[in-house]
């Protein structure tokens, strides 16, 4: 890939190419496995889409040298993957597998999915929290406070909290992650909790 004219060769269906259109910069992805990068994107892309989120809203897309994460986005809305796991398409698949149920989902599309839950919490926090500081903001993100927020109210209307996967477990941000990976990956074998979960959030982002 490696910037904008990378992605030839590519149908103009393809994620790689709606991000490109959308005027996201590629940065760093040469090395890249392009097939394996595409997966990701494709999930990353239709959660976005279906959320009311525009493409533009992400900042860029390139390469990390990063150790312990796959594929990753910041509080910048700057999505990342690993150079090293997306090196190869084999590599990238076993990377996304879930051993023993850790993960909700298995593939590479499930990885882009959950990726997209943390840039949706992104949205929230710059839209419920347009007067507050950038401190004030990188502040909520630190502390998950909108993921217990979210999280919250959805046992509140579930009745309880059960759980989702093994990484959901983890941090109430990954909680929210897979809940929205399970919605848009098992559609309607996901988990009702999980779609009580996002239901508050397509709920959040339009202010309500």
């Amino acid at each position: 890939m490696g910037g904008r004219g990378g992605a030839s060769g590519l149908s103009p269906q393809s994620a790689t190419q709606s991000f490109l259109k959308a005027g996201i910069r590629f940065d760093d992805m040469n090395s890249l496995n392009k097939t394996a990068v595409e997966q990701s994107l494709s999930g990353f892309r239709d959660v976005l889409r279906d959320m009311g989120i525009p493409l533009s809203a992400v900042n860029m897309v390139s390469g990390t040298d990063a150790k312990g994460e796959i594929m990753g986005v910041n509080g910048f809305n700057d999505l990342v993957f690993s150079k090293s796991v997306y090196s190869s398409l084999e590599k990238a698949k076993e990377g996304s597998k879930s051993k023993n149920g850790y993960f909700v989902t298995d593939g590479l599309y499930g990885t882009g999915a959950h990726e997209a839950g943390h840039m949706i919490v992104n949205e929230i926090i710059n839209k419920t929290m347009k007067s507050s500081s950038v401190l004030e903001r990188a502040k909520a993100r630190r502390s998950y406070k909108i993921e217990k927020q979210i999280i919250r109210e959805a046992k509140k209307t579930y009745g309880s909290s059960p759980k989702i996967s093994g990484y959901g477990q983890t941090k109430p941000s990954e909680t929210i992650a897979e809940a929205i990976a399970d919605v848009y990956t098992n559609k309607s074998k996901a988990n009702p909790y999980s779609r009580v979960i996002v239901n508050i959030m397509k709920k959040k982002l339009r202010g309500k």
